[in-house]
């Protein structure tokens, strides 16, 4: 049975741009982002995967490092921080029609090697 492989660092931006599209705010609480993330998961995958756990952070990290997102932490007090994600929706948009290209053309050259595959096959066996 083939199974889906989704990649969380794609859900958290489909995330973030769908929230700038209907509400126009660039800015989302970190919790908030991630539980609306989890749901999105959770939908995508037809509940076979549901959180995650520790990883979360990490993604945000490679976001913030590939300049799509700017992760800002506020102490309000000592044991409390709120920590907002600022969303850079042009880089998000850039990203996502990169990943889009690149997944056409993936299929594309994917497509070739099993029409050549097949094509061989018949042409050799008679």
């Amino acid at each position: 049975m083939w199974t889906k492989h989704i990649d969380k660092k794609l859900i958290i931006l489909h995330v973030l741009l769908e929230e700038y599209q209907k509400t126009g705010i660039i800015e989302i609480r970190r919790s908030t982002l991630k539980s609306k993330c989890i749901d999105k998961l959770i939908n995508e995958s037809g509940g076979s995967q549901e959180i995650y756990g520790g990883s979360f952070e990490r993604y945000l990290k490679q976001l913030e490092e590939l300049r799509a997102i700017n992760i800002k932490r506020v102490r309000k007090t000592t044991k409390v921080t709120i920590t907002t994600i600022i969303s850079d929706i042009p880089r998000i948009e850039s990203l996502l029609l990169n990943k889009r290209m690149n997944d056409t053309i993936d299929m594309k050259i994917a497509s070739r090697q099993i029409e050549d595959s097949l094509g061989g096959n018949n042409s050799r066996g008679g």
